[in-house]
């Protein structure tokens, strides 16, 4: 009795190429020399095999505006005295840009996450 359907196919051999890192992302044009610096340092510290494609570009854009923008407020707090008409309004600003960097680099996953058994 001969076996019903096709004969068993020989055995194939698939080479598989290395999966390569995607290559890092260069920083527009339009950032100053501090911005690129600020996303240098982003792109350097990420794992290669992370979410740093084109589509996130304009997400880390804003984290490196957002960061220099909240740098240039801080060096202008420091030194400045609190009596300062302006203390009040660019602190405030300060702490705006921080809370937005903060958020923005948890989403590019800048920051370490916390352990899902960790306690608060």
């Amino acid at each position: 009795m001969s076996p019903k359907g096709p004969p068993p196919a020989e055995p194939s051999v698939i080479a598989l190429a290395p999966r390569l890192p995607p290559p890092l992302l260069e920083p527009p044009e339009s950032l100053t020399p501090e911005e690129r610096g600020i996303w240098e340092g982003a792109v350097a510290g990420m794992r290669r095999d992370s979410v740093f494609t084109e589509a996130v570009a304009p997400l880390l854009e804003v984290y490196v505006t957002t960061v220099a923008t909240g740098l240039a407020v801080g060096r202008e707090l420091r030194g400045m005295p609190v009596s300062d008409k302006s203390f009040r309004r660019l602190m405030r600003e300060h702490c705006s840009l921080s809370r937005m960097a903060l958020i923005v680099a948890s989403k590019l996953r800048l920051v370490p996450r916390r352990a899902s058994n960790q306690t608060r």
